[in-house]
């Protein structure tokens, strides 16, 4: 199977299927973020196609509209400070642009496309300092004819520990994902070994051997001043499949004095036809 490096984030960034709610634009949930709470303190940055394209911060408010495509999300909808997530957007037409806006945040992304499209995959970061407890997260959409009302979804946050090195994997679908990392010493530090000698722990593990929680996401962190030097190795397992046709992943690395990478791939099948994914060694 094959994985796709997605990009390296901006250094001073710190970013599918259970179904997302859509409300109408009228609907009013709890806001997100305390007042003077900048977006790029709850979502660090927005891209699509493969990183090709980057959303740009601007302050206010996104414009509001009727009278272009309406949108609709679907995706990851579970995050962990420092982790990524995938969303799907899709417009009743074609667009151009779209407006990404959390709930009461200050300021939003635009991501102008190269090309119409009627479809396109998000990657949102969220930054290591997230603290929030949810994220309402709006989707505008604009196309030839205006900008139409917006989608929501919501989001909620599990908050991990961070590090020298945070390794997380987040994905899609009711299914039992496992991250697994190897330090520099060759031990390997997964469920079956949550604490390394090296000071490497697995602080999350999720649907555990079928037992659903819905958090969809796995942390492995080595503590600030205390992951060792050498080389690191990265891996994914579909542990069970647990009974879902497929599930989208998305793995981010971050390491001290070192951009954020971010890897993406689908488990498609049994988990017993999908072998263990070696992400790729990083060193620290």
């Amino acid at each position: 199977m094959s994985v796709v490096r997605v990009f390296r984030l901006p250094r001073q960034v710190a970013v599918l299927g259970a179904a997302l709610v859509v409300l109408a634009g009228c609907d009013k949930p709890e806001p997100t973020g305390s007042a003077g709470t900048q977006i790029n303190e709850i979502i660090a940055g927005v891209s699509a196609r493969d990183g090709a394209v980057s959303a740009v911060l601007q302050p206010g408010q996104p414009p509001l509209g009727s009278s272009g495509p309406t949108a609709d999300v679907s995706g990851i909808n579970s995050v962990i400070n420092g982790g990524s997530a995938t969303v799907a957007v899709n417009g009743a037409s074609e667009f151009q642009r779209v407006y990404v806006q959390a709930l009461g945040a200050e300021g939003y992304y635009v991501l102008d496309l190269p090309s119409a499209s009627a479809a396109e995959n998000l990657l949102l970061s969220m930054p290591t300092t997230l603290g929030a407890s949810n994220i309402g997260v709006r989707y505008t959409l604009e196309g030839p004819g205006g900008v139409g009302a917006y989608a929501q979804q919501n989001i909620r946050v599990t908050i991990v520990g961070t590090g020298d090195v945070q390794v997380s994997v987040a994905w899609s679908g009711a299914s039992d994902v496992d991250l697994h990392v190897v330090d520099p010493s060759g031990e390997r530090v997964y469920f079956g070994n949550d604490i390394a000698a090296s000071g490497g722990r697995l602080d999350l593990d999720s649907n555990a051997a079928c037992s659903i929680d819905n958090t969809n996401n796995e942390n492995i962190v080595w503590p600030v001043n205390g992951a060792p030097s050498g080389t690191y190795q990265v891996f994914v397992d579909y542990f069970s499949d647990c009974g879902v046709a497929r599930s989208d992943w998305v793995v981010t690395v971050h390491r001290r004095g070192h951009a954020p990478e971010v890897f993406q791939g689908s488990f498609v099948g049994l988990s017993s036809a999908n072998p263990q994914v070696h992400i790729g060694d990083f060193d620290f």
